[in-house]
Order: C-alpha cells, then structure tokens, then sequence
C-alpha cells in the first residue's frame, strides 16, 4: 500500500511538471512585505535626523508572458501605505508607494518547481504626502505635499511551486532603488525589499 502512495505521489508530480515548464503565460495576486533599506537625514524643526518609510503590508498583482522555456517578461502593478517618519519629530504624514514594474526573468524549471530572477525596471507613482505632524517645515494644521514620480531600477527573484494542472503558489523577492522626492524639499532615500507570496493562474 505504501508503494502504491508513493508511486502515486511521483505520478502526480509528474504530470503537474508541463503545467510550469510549457506555461506560455502566469496571472497572479500576491500579498507583499515592503520594507525600505534605506534613510536619509534632513532637519525639520531645526533638529537633524534620520527620514524614513514605514515598512507595511500592500498587494500587488500582475502578469509574466514567456517567449520560450527560459524567458519570460514581466508586468506588475504594487499598492502600498506607507508612513513617513523623522526620528526626532516623529510622524511626517502618510503616502502611497505604486510603482509598475516590467522584469525580463530567466527561468530555471526544476520539475513541480521553476526559480527565475532578473533585471527590473519601474516607474514608481508618489502619493501626495498627507502631512499630519508638526514640523515647522510643513503646513500648520495639516495639508498635503507632492512627492514626484521617479523611475527606478532594480533587481528580483522568485520561485512558483505547482499545486494543481494550471495552478502554483508563487513568492519572492524583489529590490528597488528609489528615493521619495518631495515638492520643494530634499530627497528621502527608500530602496524598498519586498517579499511577496501569493497564487498564480497558469496558460
């Protein structure tokens, strides 16, 4: 009986390897982590000290055609609300973090499993600043404050796992280069990490 599961478990991983290996195109939904790298100091209130972004929860969704067995071309589309702090003064405001990202993915496909990674290239939407702190160099009483679109280069790596004929479950990481720009003020440097783990439709 024992030989008769296992030979079964080996027959089931079998028939599911086509399903990744010959995909011509994926459609997923994925939950993601962003989490910035990276800070940069500016005074505000007269003292000098460390701006950065929250790490937060967002989602992001998007789509990878395949030109063959080993290359692929990626589109995606990520939603998060981050925090702007500053060390001292606390709480700036709150924005969003929407870039659309295109990565050429090369493909390693290992059976049930197919690893792939690449160069990323992303056009990153800045919501405006939402400012609820104090600081004398934001608007008394609250407002709002433009943070400029920026383009951004990067790298990312994944991996989907099949779970069913045109079904996986897909995750990995990707890293940007980015700054959070905003009108009339100095740079603030956000070089986000994202994990992500989610579904993934396969054709």
């Amino acid at each position: 009986m024992k030989r008769f599961h296992v030979a079964a478990a080996v027959l089931a991983l079998a028939t599911m390897q086509p399903a990744i290996a010959d995909a011509k195109m994926k459609i997923y939904a994925m939950l993601a982590y962003v989490s910035p790298l990276a800070e940069s100091d500016q005074t505000i209130g007269g003292v000098t000290d460390a701006v950065k972004a929250s790490s937060e929860f967002g989602y992001n969704f998007g789509l990878e055609f395949r030109t063959g067995s080993l290359i692929g071309i990626e589109l995606d589309y990520l939603y998060a609300q981050e925090d702007i702090e500053h060390d001292t003064a606390g709480l700036l405001g709150e924005t969003t973090f929407q870039p659309i990202s295109g990565t050429i993915n090369f493909h390693v496909p290992l059976g049930v499993i197919d690893l792939y990674g690449g160069p990323t290239a992303a056009y990153v939407n800045w919501g405006d600043l939402e400012v609820s702190g104090a600081g004398s160099q934001l608007p008394s009483g609250g407002g709002s404050i433009e943070i400029e679109s920026d383009f951004a280069f990067g790298v990312s790596a994944g991996a989907d796992l099949a779970i069913g004929p045109r079904f996986a479950a897909t995750g990995g990481l990707r890293w940007l280069s980015v700054e959070a720009e905003a009108e009339g003020g100095d740079a603030t440097a956000v070089d986000p990490l994202f994990a992500r783990i989610g579904i993934a439709l396969l054709f």
